[in-house]
């Protein structure tokens, strides 16, 4: 029995290193770019700050990715004012001079500009 085990497995060794002619081994896909977490816009729609959260403790991003770093954090009584969007993100200006990112999803009215 110890022979025809290790025989087996000297013969799955062999099948798993060889790679059939003209089959190319795939490799793996690029990783994606990381977000600009630093990305910051003018203020191109010049609206006028108003109650836009839908939620409390939204938080402020440096970019427009969950990955970027939380700047604060809007509640649903503060005034702000939308600069412009980009996707699915809107960068706007706290009442308290915060600038960043939050995502669309968490406001009343996005900006018509687009970043």
């Amino acid at each position: 029995m110890r022979k025809f085990t290790t025989g087996l497995a000297l013969a799955a060794g062999i099948a798993l290193s060889t790679v059939a002619p003209g089959v190319a081994a795939s490799e793996p896909a690029p990783p994606p770019p990381p977000p600009n977490c630093s990305k910051t816009e003018p203020d191109k729609d010049n609206s006028k700050y108003a109650k836009l959260f839908r939620t409390n403790h939204v938080n402020v991003r440096s970019g427009p990715s969950t990955t970027c770093k939380a700047l604060g954090q809007g509640v649903t009584s503060q005034k702000v004012d939308l600069h412009c969007t980009a996707g699915t993100w809107t960068y706007l200006r706290l009442s308290t001079g915060v600038e960043g990112w939050v995502n669309n999803g968490y406001l009343k009215d996005t900006s018509d500009v687009h970043c």
